[in-house]
């Protein structure tokens, strides 16, 4: 009986995990069998799913989608591990100078940064800062395959930091005898890091690898504000949309949405999207478990092949149907694949040439090596040589760092309410952009619209989670295990995909243009970090505190709140912050939820003032200084409670 009521802690963490996580897909399902036009419904059967399966544009936004994350993951990961090597060395200066260096992308938020990047890169027209200074000149309107590579250069600044974190939590763990050792027998950085360092952070590295492509296969946020979808493609113009170099399937998702009056088919997108995401965590599970996963990959890759290839990956296909059979052909057709892509540069458009198939068959060819190739035997490949690597990495993020740092603070005191470079420091330095953001844009009221929605989110996050936390932390390890492994799949699991369908649901409840919808996703993102650390802290306390309370006559609630509460303020402090910043630094869902100007939190209005990069008068005058604002407020947050969010920064990988 005791463990039926206990179970109830569980219940307020349950309800909205289970609201936002699963009742957007169960929506989503139901609906896509439908015509849903303004709440008038008609049976649709198969129809949605065949008009999107049937259009041109579908496939060539997933191919950009898979290319995307694909390069996105493999270079964040390369460019991470070196960045965690440096910040791992015993010099001083070098590891300081990266150090605080990662720290601007890691800080500042992606509704601020990367607009700052679009000034850097685009400018006006394609004149910019790097015009001035290095005769570059890049127009993001009108070049497809310079757009799609700035905004990866730009995602890579931003995601490379927390891998470098997570990887450097990983490399401390190596015994100091070890590297004594190959320092004695007289190997340098480089060697040390291939030959040590790499095999020994295999784990961390599947870890990031999977989470990093999630996280670059449901992009959103990063290709709507730097160059919203991209340049169109020549092939990429159908019946139904025009697909840019950057179109990935959020940005193409989110076009959708607000392009047709029929919810059914944005419905059926998102179901579709849901079941590649959840594809995609199958795979790293069976990467895992080695060869006896092989055959299963290569039937996935088959599958993948013919639902995304289109008439032109049929031949693909039947190639990789005839590997089930001769499976000496496998590994020719993914080399045959792979070579094809940089030879669409020449011979056709680079996004057609890239199949999305080729990414399960990378994999599928991993298992197959994992179990001919011992991991060791990696050691005889060949790396960068270790300064280069070394100074290259460290030079771009303290210049590209220092480089948005500095335009911020020199178009916050420009005169001219544009990006308009042509001198070290503004000609007309002024003020004047910070008195117009509280004279007559009214700035103080969209920031206390966030500290409202992220206060109230701070303040509900130790409620549920901790009642939980404190359950979990006495229950069974094999129960806690699998019941955070399920927290964690939802919290990974979401995306623009799970935002359309819960914005159906929350219209139908007319709760459209309230904040109950933010402080519910913001609570869902909270949710895994805080329930896990809050769990792990509460099972370093002794088993004799439990019975010393139960000895006085305390029950299960009443130990709780006023014996371990207290005790773990430093834990419950750390999950407030984390969930205060992340409501605080949250784009998508008040982009989508709120539609009246004087609801809006500080990320919507600062968008209004530049807009997309087709928007015509940019006031990133007022951008700036608003944001430099921003980035103090949260800046002194960080430095205020920098210790208890530090200890436990690198276990906040979502």
């Amino acid at each position: 009986m005791k463990d039926r009521i206990t179970l109830i802690k569980l219940v307020p963490l349950l309800a909205v995990v289970l609201f936002i996580g699963l009742a957007p897909l169960g929506n989503g399902i139901f609906t896509s069998f439908f015509h849903d036009i303004y709440g008038q419904r008609s049976f649709a059967g198969l129809e949605n799913y065949r008009r999107i399966f049937t259009d041109q544009a579908f496939g060539m936004t997933m191919s950009i989608t898979v290319l995307w994350a694909f390069l996105n993951t493999a270079l964040a990961l390369l460019v991470g591990f070196v960045a965690a090597v440096i910040l791992a060395g015993k010099t001083r200066a070098l590891p300081k100078i990266l150090y605080g260096a990662l720290l601007v992308p890691w800080g500042i938020p992606i509704y601020i940064a990367v607009p700052l990047w679009r000034a850097v890169i685009h400018g006006s027209g394609g004149a910019s800062i790097l015009t001035h200074l290095f005769g570059l000149r890049i127009n993001l309107l009108l070049q497809p395959l310079a757009a799609f590579i700035s905004a990866l250069v730009v995602s890579l600044w931003m995601t490379v930091p927390l891998t470098a974190f997570v990887f450097l939590g990983s490399l401390k763990k190596v015994p100091g005898t070890v590297l004594e050792a190959a320092t004695l027998d007289g190997a340098g950085r480089g060697i040390i890091a291939r030959y040590i360092f790499l095999p020994h952070i295999r784990e961390s590295i599947m870890v990031m690898a999977v989470l990093n492509f999630l996280k670059s296969f449901k992009e959103f946020s990063l290709v709507f504000l730097m160059t919203a979808g991209g340049p169109p493609l020549l092939s990429g113009i159908t019946d139904t949309y025009v697909v840019g170099a950057t179109t990935t399937t959020g940005m193409y998702l989110y076009d959708l949405f607000n392009g047709t009056d029929d919810f059914g088919i944005p419905a059926a997108y998102s179901v579709i999207v849901a079941a590649v995401v959840l594809g995609i965590m199958s795979l790293w599970l069976m990467m895992r478990s080695g060869k006896k996963h092989y055959r299963k990959m290569k039937i996935l890759t088959l599958i993948v092949q013919l639902l995304f290839g289109g008439l032109p990956g049929l031949p693909w296909a039947a190639g990789y149907a005839l590997s089930l059979k001769k499976d000496a052909l496998f590994p020719l057709l993914v080399l045959l694949q792979v070579l094809r892509v940089p030879g669409g540069l020449f011979f056709q458009n680079f996004f057609e040439a890239f199949q999305p198939a080729l990414i399960p068959a990378l994999f599928a060819l991993y298992l197959r090596k994992r179990s001919e190739m011992p991991i060791g035997k990696i050691r005889d490949l060949k790396g960068l040589p270790w300064k280069f690597s070394a100074g290259f990495v460290t030079g771009f993020f303290v210049l590209a760092s220092l480089l948005v740092l500095y335009l911020l603070l020199w178009m916050s005191f420009s005169a001219v309410d544009a990006v308009h470079f042509d001198s070290l420091f503004p000609e007309y330095l002024s003020g004047f952009s910070y008195r117009r953001i509280f004279a007559e844009e009214g700035i103080l009221r969209y920031f206390l619209n966030t500290l409202l929605v992220s206060g109230i989110t701070g303040l509900i996050i130790p409620c549920i989670a901790f009642p939980a936390a404190s359950f979990l932390s006495s229950a069974g390890k094999k129960f806690s295990g699998g019941f955070l492994t399920f927290i964690q799949i939802l919290g990974i699991s979401g995306g623009m995909h799970a935002l359309i369908p819960l914005y159906y649901i929350f219209s139908r409840l007319h709760l459209i243009d309230s904040y109950l919808p933010l402080v519910l996703i913001y609570l869902d993102h909270a949710v895994p970090f805080s329930l896990f650390t809050m769990t792990e802290y509460l099972r370093t306390f002794p088993e004799g505190l439990k019975e010393t309370a139960k000895l006085e006559g305390m029950g299960p609630f009443s130990y709780m709140w006023k014996i371990l509460l207290p005790l773990s303020i430093p834990v419950v402090v750390t999950s407030v912050m984390v969930a205060f910043l992340g409501a605080w630094n949250g784009f998508m869902p008040p982009l989508l939820f709120l539609n009246d100007d004087t609801r809006y939190t500080i990320s919507v209005k600062l968008y209004t003032f530049i807009g997309s990069i087709a928007s015509g008068a940019p006031k990133w005058g007022l951008f700036s200084a608003a944001s430099v604002i921003n980035c103090l407020f949260i800046g002194l947050l960080f430095a205020r409670f920098r210790r208890p969010l530090g200890s436990t920064a690198l276990e906040d990988y979502e």
